[in-house]
């Protein structure tokens, strides 16, 4: 080969590092898999017209090392790092051992790569950024729960003699709900495990309205109960029929003198039209629930209501001067049937004992093993109808989510932050690295050419 000599003496350190250097460049070759060979030696031949080689033909690895060795002096202490180049350039980094052991023989001393030296730089803070991030969650999720009271204050209405369904509440969140009364000096009210709540169609025999008009132009109240009683339906809604035989002697309305309205839950809106003279050709207030037309011939005209659930219903007729009615009433609605069951939990409002707190909670309940939900019911027998008032306190559980993971924003943000930093300095410096290397391999080129 080029520059070597024929013979030298065993003291000549030139001769060793050149034997040493075809032996290391030939074992790192060879070492080298079938498709990293050819990468490394389209490098040479190929790639950007031949670095080094030009366009040759190479029939075995040792002939690549030997044309390698003959262009270049690759023993000398400034040309070995260019070799180092050549395996980084065309992907074959992971050969370097064997030359790293060349240079530590020859006291060499050649930097190692960016690949390398960045990665673990890059492992380690990114380890002690996830590292910090666990911590942080672990310690946020280690945080015991918080209790934080949340209130809900709501009114719901109570009919006379029918149990009606207030609320229900989850067991698991709330802690318990402070009853009163507000326009009854009598009322009780229950408590009832969701699960064990049914019900059941309760059949309204007919039966003739106990309010009657006589000749007066105010409204007239229809119940199948007492007189301004509300008729309730539970879960399974009903169906009621009014039967109603009117006569009518008022000569000017023979085509307008009577009106059925229906309201549902508006109790006051109730009690305010009906204490009023009104004139059944007048547009139905906006709270009414349903409405017939408007009719003024004399004889019997029904009506059959389909009934909403859960709700207290009130039934009134408007009509003129001059006309009397009869109504009579059947259907069927559905009740709940099993209240009685749970008289245990009875609560009592009276006029001296207006309040009172009825615990929801499982720990202070004793409904012990209840893990769904606590509904309440009331009923009344003073009055027509009423209304109590339940103010529920409500337990939020894990607080921390909105206290403390807040606070850990920051950290999060800033460890954003540093990880695209370093991705941007990595690769900027990735670049102008190979950059380099690029340029150092076409000058050793241009040296030979």
């Amino acid at each position: 080969m080029n520059g070597l000599p024929c013979s030298a003496s065993p003291n000549d350190d030139d001769v060793y590092k050149q034997i040493d250097i075809i032996l290391t460049l030939a074992t790192t070759v060879t070492s080298m898999s079938e498709s990293d060979y050819n990468k490394f030696k389209r490098l040479h031949t190929e790639q950007n017209g031949g670095v080094l080689l030009g366009h040759v033909d190479i029939d075995n690895r040792c002939d690549l090392v030997r044309l390698l060795l003959e262009k270049k002096s690759l023993h000398k202490k400034d040309n070995i790092k260019i070799v180092f180049d050549w395996l980084q350039e065309s992907g074959c980094s992971s050969y370097q051992q064997k030359l790293r052991d060349y240079c530590k023989r020859h006291d060499i001393k050649v930097s190692r790569q960016l690949k390398t030296r960045t990665c673990r730089f890059f492992v380690v803070v990114l380890s002690i950024l996830c590292f910090s991030m666990i911590t942080v969650i672990l310690i946020l999720l280690l945080i015991p729960s918080i209790d934080k009271k949340d209130s809900q204050n709501k009114t719901h209405p109570i009919g006379v003699n029918t149990t009606i369904k207030l609320d229900c509440f989850n067991t698991s969140n709330t802690d318990l709900v402070d009853v009163s009364s507000l326009t009854l000096d009598y009322a009780t009210v229950y408590a009832i495990p969701e699960e064990h709540i049914s019900t059941y169609h309760l059949v309204l025999p007919y039966i003739y309205n106990k309010c009657h008009s006589g000749h007066s132009s105010l409204p007239i109240s229809i119940s199948y109960f007492d007189c301004h009683e509300p008729i309730y339906t539970a879960s399974g809604g009903g169906t009621l029929n009014l039967f109603i035989d009117l006569v009518n002697s008022n000569p000017d309305r023979v085509s307008c003198a009577m009106r059925l309205l229906v309201f549902c839950n508006v109790s006051a809106d109730y009690i305010s039209y009906k204490n009023v003279a009104r004139d059944p050709k007048d547009k139905p207030p906006r709270s009414v629930y349903n409405s017939s037309d408007c009719v003024g011939s004399n004889g019997t005209h029904s009506f059959s209501i389909t009934l909403p659930s859960t709700s207290l219903l009130y039934f009134v007729l408007a009509v003129v001067n001059q006309t009397k009615v009869n109504v009579s009433i059947s259907g069927n609605i559905s009740a709940y049937s099993n209240a009685a069951k749970y008289t245990v939990d009875e609560y009592h409002l009276t006029r001296s004992s207006k309040n009172c707190s009825i615990p929801i909670n499982p720990k202070k309940s004793r409904y012990k093993n209840n893990r769904g939900h606590l509904c309440l019911f009331g009923n009344t027998t003073i009055g027509f109808e009423g209304k109590v008032n339940l103010f529920a306190t409500f337990i939020t559980k894990g607080v921390y989510l909105q206290k403390y993971w807040i606070y850990s924003l920051p950290l999060c943000g800033l460890t954003l932050i540093i990880f695209f930093a370093l991705l941007i300095i990595i690769t900027v410096i990735y670049y102008c690295q190979r950059h380099n290397r690029r340029k150092r391999i076409k000058e050793v080129t241009g040296e030979l050419q």
